[in-house]
């Protein structure tokens, strides 16, 4: 069985009506300890590197992988759980 795995933050495919950016800023508060970091990003028409980036040099932290990559696990996660309490957010 395949899946299909669908990431589209700035709304250009599918609308979650801010669950990527609720999602995001639930990670990166649980590894990095930084509220609402994604607040003052602009997600529109920007590749995920790009908006992770901006958050990570707003919070004075590092842009490694390793931080990369925690972050992705765990906004996944988030994801995934902000979605199945509201599964009517998702518009296509």
């Amino acid at each position: 069985m395949s899946a299909l795995f669908l990431y589209d933050i700035d709304g250009t495919i599918l609308n979650t009506r801010g669950a990527g950016r609720e999602s995001l800023n639930l990670a990166f508060q649980e590894i990095f300890g930084v509220e609402d970091a994604f607040r003052a990003v602009s997600f529109a028409g920007r590749t995920d590197l790009g908006i992770t980036r901006e958050a990570f040099e707003n919070a004075g932290l590092p842009y490694e992988r390793a931080g990369l990559m925690a972050l992705k696990s765990t906004y996944e996660r988030h994801l995934a759980d902000v979605l199945a309490r509201e599964p009517e957010r998702v518009i296509l």
